[in-house]
């Protein structure tokens, strides 16, 4: 009865998040949805009306915003983290520095890196703002620098746990899934014959209707987003202090992300 309820389109709740909204999130807290539940069996008891529901709804706003609540379900909701989305001077900034310092990369690592990635990446800086420029997709929270050295395997209870959150940005789910893989498989062989099938199982952990985001669109999107791990080789390179160690850090992960980004053909959707 209550969801009956809850989701009549003829109430606040069901006009602003049954279809658009509400159906496109979940929640693995516990603690969360085991109160929920005992919140559901009360009001299931009761002789509810659209009133009701809306008061309840306005009470929710102000629930929502209390710390207790916050810290104890780790509750984020979408208003505190739109400044993640860094904007265009951002763009504007990388593109400059590529532009300006790409030349001096492409010296210091000649012989190092294949001719056809250094080549790609020239292609591809010359193409750096349309490469840049926002495309209507589903949004979340993007770690930006997701590999397997920021993963400590397991914690007590059998999880993995992500560390280095300082590049979090609110952006595209295929960015840290492309990152991920091109940089974890050292064959390439094996990362094309297991690409699709790891692509397909994170976007069936993501749960998006195919009306929102289609395995098309994502896999457009893998492909697209094959040159992040080459462009956090180059940037980063450039910037942090030069060791040896580094180096060879930083050619590998744009050695496996350029050869990913090459074999995709993604310079053809930009």
């Amino acid at each position: 009865p209550i969801y009956e309820i809850l989701f009549q389109p003829k109430t606040k709740i069901g006009k602003q998040h049954l279809k658009n909204k509400w159906s496109k999130y979940y929640t693995t807290n516990i603690d969360y949805l085991k109160d929920s539940q005992e919140i559901y069996k009360k009001i299931s008891k009761m002789e509810l009306n659209s009133d009701i529901i809306n008061e309840t709804y306005d009470s929710w706003k102000d629930i929502k915003s209390d710390n207790n609540f916050i810290n104890k379900y780790q509750y984020i909701g979408w208003e505190k983290i739109k400044w993640l989305n860094y904007g265009k001077d951002r763009k504007k900034y990388i593109n400059q520095f590529l532009v300006e310092a790409y030349p001096e990369w492409c010296s210091r690592y000649k012989g190092r890196i294949d001719d056809s990635i250094i080549e790609m990446g020239k292609s591809l800086i010359d193409r750096y703002e349309f490469y840049s420029s926002t495309e209507a997709m589903p949004v979340v929270l993007s770690h930006g620098d997701f590999r397997l050295d920021n993963m400590l395997f397991f914690d007590i209870n059998g999880r993995v746990v992500i560390l280095d959150w300082q590049t979090l940005s609110a952006g595209a789910p295929m960015s840290d899934i492309a990152y991920c893989i091109s940089t974890s498989f050292s064959n390439s062989n094996e990362r094309k014959i297991n690409e699709e099938s790891l692509v397909l199982r994170y976007l069936d952990k993501l749960n998006l209707s195919e009306d929102v985001y289609s395995k098309e669109m994502a896999w457009r999107d893998y492909r697209r987003f094959a040159f992040v791990g080459f462009l956090m080789g180059v940037i980063s390179s450039m910037l942090v202090e030069r060791t040896e160690r580094g180096d060879e850090m930083f050619a590998v992960m744009v050695e496996r992300s350029g050869n990913q980004a090459i074999d995709l053909e993604s310079l053809s959707l930009i």
